[in-house]
């Protein structure tokens, strides 16, 4: 399951929640619901800036960094 938001006209999107049931986990689901949701806000909605919500200890975190995007800690 994955949660996200988009603002075309501020070009704005978030993605707010991912999650996969630990007996689907390690099958590349959660990669497939992520890529699929950063295709829909950036090729249908015209996003230019995404914010992804993890928690610290996710181990989701790894999978940003190799990708690309930049951890902002509070």
């Amino acid at each position: 399951m994955i949660t996200i938001e988009g603002n075309p006209e501020i070009k704005e999107g978030n993605i707010e929640y991912k999650a996969v049931s630990s007996a689907q986990r390690k099958k590349v689901i959660g990669t497939r619901l992520i890529k699929s949701a950063l295709h829909f806000l950036f090729a249908e909605l015209g996003i230019e800036e995404i914010t992804i919500c993890v928690e610290a200890k996710n181990e989701f975190i790894f999978f940003l960094t190799l990708t690309n995007f930049r951890l902002i800690t509070p």
